[in-house]
């Protein structure tokens, strides 16, 4: 049986140094945001050297897409969909 343990520390750790952003700031906000400019206008702060920027863009591949269609259907294709019914 394996064990899978979260780690506190991991959505401590900094994802921008200049802006004293932590991973858990950015995912709070990366649900309503789609891309790494807007992650940063939500926490009210900008790119200054950039280095946090890929780590910023893949938070967000990580997370749902804004506003995301909930509906099974509509990410069927339209022949399995009709063959469902």
């Amino acid at each position: 049986m394996q064990v899978t343990r979260t780690c506190k520390a991991a959505t401590a750790m900094y994802v921008c140094i200049c802006n004293a952003l932590r991973e858990r700031d950015v995912r709070r906000v990366a649900p309503d945001c789609g891309n790494a400019a807007q992650v940063y206008r939500a926490l009210n702060c900008a790119t200054r050297c950039g280095r946090c920027v890929p780590t910023v863009r893949a938070i967000l591949v990580e997370q749902p897409a804004p506003h995301a269609n909930l509906d099974a259907t509509a990410t069927q294709p339209a022949a399995f969909a009709i063959a469902a019914e």
